[in-house]
């Protein structure tokens, strides 16, 4: 798409949001957009993704955003967030090799430091990719990095706004965006994109302020959950068999403050992959218990609501899969869908290297 029609599509959806706004605020829903025109670069990450990597990135973003209302108790820990969701199109410099990325994402942004005029927020965006490209075998060899269409999407950002009109904030930031699809397809070194954004909000709400209730004494007792989850995973070469992993992480989780938790545990991994190792041994000769290992984790959870969002250091206590790496680290979110019931949806990786994607549903007490 033409970057000039782009802007023109842009100008007008921005343009004419006032309108949508104002018939959005006689429900009291004070939606408001965004848009972010973005510029900055392929991470070169690794020297197979030299030949790919030619021209600065060129994209956009256009975010549907609002303010919290204070309702909820996370809303004051965190200064009256703001949530929302959007779509980012970014062109990686190369359409032959990386080719082009849609996404969607739902997003996150709080105050690290707030005045009259301006302030300095934390940005974070979670949602999926589609790339129109990726490796093959017989046009695209040199596309390294992805090897799907469709991957998970991360972005963390530094922001400053500032407050040029009664309506209208101009934004400033410098961020991180990291696409992979965790290992389901090979190659899977990810693209990582360092970029710079210029940021406009017209928010006709400014007046209102967030409605605020009294505080209440976070919960300190200790939490336990139980998560198994499952996922699939590619070894060797592209194209290559998929293989069945499964976990049962068991966690606890000591709160040190009202936004988050202290949090150790034990992890049980099956990895039917590790069969290839013995590659002297029939696959008959291989059993469940061959294919396992124990690890140990200990990390942080960052708590908005029933809403969590992981990171956590491991490291094996025993193994059967000989050379690999001792540390791997898991990022991931879980959500509260009832009293004890959770959702997960996280991460594995050894370092910068996804090994697979955990999705499963847990009990918590």
């Amino acid at each position: 798409m033409p970057i000039k029609r782009v802007l023109i599509i842009l100008f007008f959806v921005f343009q004419n949001s006032s309108g949508i706004l104002k018939a959005q605020e006689t429900i009291k829903s004070h939606w408001f957009p965004e848009v972010r025109m973005i510029s900055g670069f392929v991470v070169d990450h690794s020297s197979s993704m030299a030949f790919a990597i030619k021209k600065p990135v060129k994209s956009f973003q256009i975010n549907i955003l609002r303010h919290s209302n204070g309702r909820e108790n996370w809303h004051q820990y965190y200064g009256f967030p703001i949530t929302g969701f959007g779509y980012y199109y970014v062109d990686l410099g190369n359409p032959e090799v990386l080719g082009r990325a849609h996404s969607l994402f739902g997003i996150i942004d709080f105050p690290l430091v707030r005045k009259n005029n301006w302030s300095l927020n934390f940005n974070s965006g979670i949602g999926l990719s589609y790339f129109d490209t990726f490796f093959n075998m017989e046009n695209n060899i040199y596309n390294s990095a992805m090897g799907s269409h469709i991957n998970s999407y991360f972005d963390f950002s530094i922001d400053i706004q500032i407050n040029v009109f009664r309506t209208i904030f101009i934004g400033n930031s410098f961020g991180l965006t990291h696409s992979s699809n965790g290992r389901v397809n090979t190659p899977n070194l990810g693209i990582n994109l360092f970029t710079y954004r210029l940021a406009i909000r017209r928010v006709n709400y400014i007046s209102i302020e967030p409605e605020k209730i009294p505080k209440t004494v976070y919960n300190k007792k200790y939490q336990f959950n139980i998560v198994p989850s499952f996922g699939i995973r590619e070894r060797g070469y592209p194209g290559g068999t998929k293989f069945f992993v499964h976990s049962i992480m068991f966690n606890v989780e000591k709160p040190v403050n009202a936004k988050g938790n202290m949090n150790a545990g034990i992890d049980f991994f099956y990895d039917s992959s590790i069969r290839l190792i013995y590659e002297n041994d029939s696959i008959f000769n291989i059993n469940y218990f061959d294919q396992t290992y124990l690890g140990a984790h200990a990390g942080y959870t960052v708590v908005f609501g029933q809403f969590n969002v992981i990171f956590q250091q491991g490291i094996k206590l025993y193994t059967n899969e000989p050379g690999t790496e001792a540390l791997y680290q898991r990022i991931g979110a879980n959500y509260k869908i009832a009293k004890h019931i959770i959702i997960n949806f996280a991460l594995k990786s050894y370092f910068a290297k996804a090994e697979f994607v955990e999705l499963g549903v847990g009990f918590r007490w």
